[in-house]
């Protein structure tokens, strides 16, 4: 009796070039920025043909949008698993924090401008940017609480503290030339997140002490 042939090594090879063009498309834009992402750019980072990258995606705003939820979720994934592996005091909490957001965020500059700024008029996109930010407020807050820290307004204002001035500086960043910083002085990112665990620990300390 013959057997129907199987159809997983097909799958497996889609799948395969599935995350190969999302990975390029995150590179390109890591790479050029936003204003020079095109699928021909994809499709010559991912070594497929333009019609392959819209076989996967129907159009450009779809592989953006995936670009967006897979940064997010592998970034929103690392501090959740940093934050597991921090030693139980709220200096090593917050230290894990910063420390995961800064590694991720600098050197990726332009992605993270697109992120959080490009994609701000589009509603998908933005929704999406909101859940992110809950997800990864929700982790910070689990963590400082089962330290003891049950002040809501000091937790509130260490998010704050810490995610925006954050971004406002990858964003800074991602809209100048390479190599490039605002203004003379600009603090690298070890040095401002040395800074942010600092005084924001210090706004901690201050509510358990």
């Amino acid at each position: 009796m013959a057997t129907r042939p199987t159809m997983e090594p097909l799958q497996n090879r889609s799948r395969q070039s599935a995350v190969r063009i999302l990975r390029a498309a995150i590179d390109v834009i890591t790479d050029l920025g936003i204003q020079d992402f095109t699928m021909a750019a994809v499709a010559t980072r991912a070594e497929v043909s333009v019609g392959g990258v819209y076989g996967r995606y129907p159009d450009k705003d779809a592989l953006l949008y995936a670009v967006k939820d897979q940064a997010l979720s592998d970034l929103a994934n690392e501090i959740g698993q940093r934050l597991a592996e921090a030693e139980g005091t709220v200096e090593a909490v917050v230290d894990a924090y910063v420390t995961t957001l800064t590694r991720t965020l600098f050197g990726a500059e332009r992605l993270y401008a697109f992120i959080f700024v490009h994609s701000a008029d589009d509603e998908r996109l933005r929704s999406r940017g909101f859940a992110f930010h809950q997800q990864i407020r929700s982790a910070l807050v689990e963590c400082l609480k089962a330290l003891g820290v049950d002040d809501e307004r000091a937790i509130a204002t260490t998010y704050e503290i810490i995610v925006q001035s954050l971004l406002m500086r990858v964003i800074s960043l991602g809209h100048l030339a390479p190599n490039s910083l605002p203004y003379e002085g600009f603090p690298s990112p070890d040095d401002y997140a040395s800074s942010l665990v600092d005084y924001t620990s210090r706004i901690l300390r201050a509510v358990t002490d």
